[in-house]
Parts: structure tokens; sequence; C-alpha cells
């Protein structure tokens, strides 16, 4: 897929050109952002922190998700943890209909406030 994308990257000027006045160029950078990886044990002791000592709701679905995140570049550094937080909308987060209630901003607060507890208390 990436190598047609590619393709379809280089003959895409052209054809832009060829409708409008001007010129188009494209760059193609061949470095691919890694994945970004949980520390499974780190993923674990948050979690078991977040069913003893919260009301939220954890989830542990293991599925992998093909989204790009500059947060991956930690991964390869330091163990990491990338978690999502519902906000029971039915949107994506960057759609324009998307509207977060109170009662989820109050359970993403109470998500972080849980998680910087856990910080505070665990040996990392």
């Amino acid at each position: 897929d990436q190598q047609r994308v590619k393709q379809f990257l280089e003959i895409l000027p052209d054809e832009i050109k060829d409708s409008f006045s001007g010129s188009v160029s494209v760059t193609h950078i061949e470095e691919k952002p890694p994945a970004c990886h949980n520390d499974p044990t780190l993923a674990d002791e948050v979690a078991d922190y977040m069913v003893k000592h919260s009301d939220l709701e954890v989830r542990r679905s293991g599925l992998v998700s093909l989204a790009v995140e500059d947060f991956a570049w930690y991964s390869q550094q330091q163990k990491t943890l990338y978690s999502l937080v519902g906000v029971d909308c039915p949107y994506d987060l960057h759609d324009p209909r998307m509207v977060v209630s109170d009662e989820a901003t109050l359970s993403v607060y109470s998500y972080w406030q849980h998680l910087l507890e856990w910080w505070i208390t665990s040996d990392q």
C-alpha cells in the first residue's frame, strides 16, 4: 500500500499542473514512523491500579490501531503506555460534530488524577 501511495503521489503533480496554472512538487520522505508500542507490564500495572482505585471502566481490548502517532517515537526509547479514554460520543476526535459532555470531561480528569497517583506511589 505504501508503494501504491508513493506512485500515486508521483503522478499527482502532473495531473494538478495540467488542470490549474502554477507548479506542484511532492517530496516523499522514506523514513516511516515506528509503531506505537505499549509496554505490556506498564499497561497491566496501570490497568490494575485503575480497577482497584477508581470507578472508571477499564477495558483491555488488545486491539491494534493503525493510526499514526508521534508518540511512537518515544516508545522506542522509554516504556510507554498510550491509552484511549472514551467519552461516549459517536464521533471521532477530529470530527467537528464531536461534543464532549461535562461528565466525560470529569472522567478524563479522574483518569489523569489516578494515573498521577499511580505514578507517585509505584516503583516505576
